[in-house]
């Protein structure tokens, strides 16, 4: 689920830098009392339709920055990959894990690590040892626990500063800490919506 919030936020922040100051002025004066306004809704709208690789890229192309960040960028790429994998995956009754079959292993052999040896899978001799035909990724409970590292790394480190470069109203995702509370992304009451 929190694979797909990332897209959504992905997909509001870019909608509110193509929509403008108005826009940008009307989606704080309106968050969490009112509806958002239409247009917004609608550059949101068509921004969904689309692959997320194409909402990632037209991200990078408004904020580079975060392309020439390798921490950020390989958190992204992850995210995208796992979104797309959760998206398509065989699900079997009575098996932990799930089975997702790529039809390109480019960027997965770049960016994302193997379960056993923790080497991204292009680098590492243990996917080789599979040889189950057609090659499948396997997402399993490990996996999970990789990609909210990085949803969370997008969430605090990406989003959430591009939220405020942009002057835009962001509350993030409440992720659970050591003292029993919750820590959010969260910069509602420092934007003035007057």
């Amino acid at each position: 689920m929190f694979l797909l919030w990332v897209e959504s936020a992905m997909c509001d922040l870019i909608a509110l830098r193509e929509g403008g100051h108005e826009m940008i002025d009307r989606y704080n004066k309106a968050y969490g009392n009112a509806p958002h306004p239409s247009e917004f809704s609608t550059i949101r709208l068509g921004l969904k339709s689309l692959p997320f690789s194409r909402i990632r890229d037209r991200f990078f192309c408004l904020w580079p920055k975060w392309k020439d960040k390798n921490a950020i960028r390989e958190s992204i790429e992850r995210v995208v990959i796992l979104r797309n994998a959760f998206s398509h995956a065989q699900v079997q009754p009575f098996r932990n894990y799930l089975l997702y079959k790529p039809t390109n292993w480019n960027s997965i052999n770049r960016y994302m690590n193997c379960g056993t040896c923790s080497n991204y899978i292009g680098d590492c001799d243990c996917s080789k040892t599979d040889l189950s035909e057609p090659r499948c990724l396997k997402l399993d409970s490990m996996v999970v626990c990789g990609a909210y590292e990085d949803i969370r790394a997008v969430d605090h480190n990406c989003l959430l500063p591009t939220a405020i470069n942009l002057g835009v109203k962001y509350r993030g995702i409440a992720w659970p800490n050591r003292n029993g509370g919750f820590e959010v992304a969260d910069n509602r009451n420092s934007i003035n919506s007057d």
